[in-house]
Parts: structure tokens; sequence; C-alpha cells
């Protein structure tokens, strides 16, 4: 019984000292631009005139005829970018999609793309969330 107490005790110091910001239900995740299959999202912004985000091939090869494309219910987003070749390793510019966020901005990235010497079409997705700043 006196350690069933003593535990008791030790998680109620525990809940007591914690901070409530994590549990709050008014906190968000840090914004995020995630792509997964090869690419990745080094840089982007949400504001309220719409989301820019730039993509980096990762691949370890060559990329060829590649679309990339960003939906989002919200703002009525579903607009896509040729940005035509990536080599390994390059980034394109940064890729603007004009939208009135108001609150939080979810949007789904979809990119379509060739691996150089190939003719198969590979598709590959990822998120962009955060708030206007």
């Amino acid at each position: 019984m006196y350690k069933f107490a003593l535990v008791c005790v030790a998680f109620f110091l525990v809940a007591c000292s914690s901070e409530p910001g994590p549990l709050s239900p008014d906190a968000l995740p840090p914004p995020r631009c995630t792509i997964v299959g090869g690419f990745s999202c080094p840089q982007f912004s949400i504001t309220d005139a719409g989301v820019s985000f730039v993509v980096a091939n990762m691949l370890g090869v060559d990329a060829e005829n590649v679309i990339v494309k960003l939906d989002n219910v919200e703002c009525g987003i579903s607009e896509e970018r040729s940005v035509g070749n990536l080599k390994h390793a390059q980034t394109t510019e940064s890729l603007f999609f004009a939208c009135d966020v108001e609150g939080t901005f979810r949007g789904d990235i979809i990119i379509v793309y060739t691996r150089a010497g190939e003719s198969l079409n590979y598709t590959t997705m990822g998120n962009l969330f955060g708030q206007p700043r």
C-alpha cells in the first residue's frame, strides 16, 4: 500500500509540474512541409495571400517531366506547376500558390515524375501544414 501511495504522489507531482501548453487543445504542432519518396521540401512559407515552397530532388537520380500539384479544399486550390527536369540534389524555384488562407492551412502535395532513362511515371506525395505568418 505504501508503494502504491508513493507512485500516486510521484505521478501527481509530475502532472502538476508539467506545463499546460503541450496538452492544451489550442496548441498546434509547428508548421511543416514534408514530401516522401525521394523528394524534400527544404523551404516553405504560408501567408494570408497563399503558400510557397521549394522542392528538392533527393532520388539519387535525375528526375524528368516533374509536375508538382497542390490540393487544398478550404481554398479551393487544385493547381499544378510543370517544373521540367530536376537533376539529383537540384531544387526548384519557389512555387507560389495563391489562396486566401484563414486559420490553419492543410494542403496535399502530389509530385509526378519520370526517372531519367525510364518511361514509367512515378507519383509521390507530401503535405504542407501551418498558420499564416
